[in-house]
Parts: structure tokens; sequence; C-alpha cells
């Protein structure tokens, strides 16, 4: 039978496993590869935060644009409704109203 190769006969007496250059190679490169994938995936998450933000955005401008609008309407019929002929003319018309009696008039001093 074939006798097993033990660390004394393989060739690394006296240094040990991390004293090997080729391993500190590797180690080295397995951190600065772990490096650049957790930056690579970092990079990655900003720029879907960004255009999730982007989105976002122009969604709630196109909600002001709306209220924007809506609120001139709302300008618009307010100053129609503080016009007094208008509202003579909303009364008579929508409302059948007409000048009051005489009897329903009350004066206040």
């Amino acid at each position: 039978m074939e006798k097993l190769k033990t660390s004394n006969d393989v060739g690394c007496r006296g240094k040990g496993a991390a004293g090997n250059p080729l391993v500190k190679w590797v180690m080295l490169a397995g951190l600065l590869g772990s490096v650049f994938v957790g930056g690579s995936i970092l990079h990655v998450w900003l720029y879907i935060q960004q255009v999730q933000e982007g989105y976002r955005l122009a969604k709630l401008y196109e909600e002001h644009e709306q209220l924007v609008v809506i609120q001139r309407k709302l300008r618009l019929e307010l100053s129609r409704f503080q016009d007094p002929s208008l509202l003579e003319e909303l009364g008579s018309k929508e409302f059948q109203l007409g000048p009051p009696k005489s009897d329903q008039k009350i004066i206040m001093r």
C-alpha cells in the first residue's frame, strides 16, 4: 500500500498554510472581489432607488398640476358667487326667488 503524504512530506515545513504566498494572494483576491461585488450591489440598489424616486416625483408633479386646475376652477366659482348681480340672477332663475315683500323685511339698528 501507498503511504499518505503529511504536511511534512509535501514541503510546507516551517511556513504553515498562512505563510504560503499563494494563499495570501487568493485571500486578497477574494477580499477584493467581495468588496467589488458589494460595491456593485450598492450601485445597482442606489440606481433602482433613483429611478423609483423619479417615478414618484413625476406622479407628484401630475397630482400638483391637477390640484392647480381644481384650485383655478374653485377660485372662478368663488368669484362668481361673490358678484351680487350674478347672485340675484341665480336666485331668480334656479330658486324662483324675487325681491322681498315689505312684511318680510326686518330693519336692524
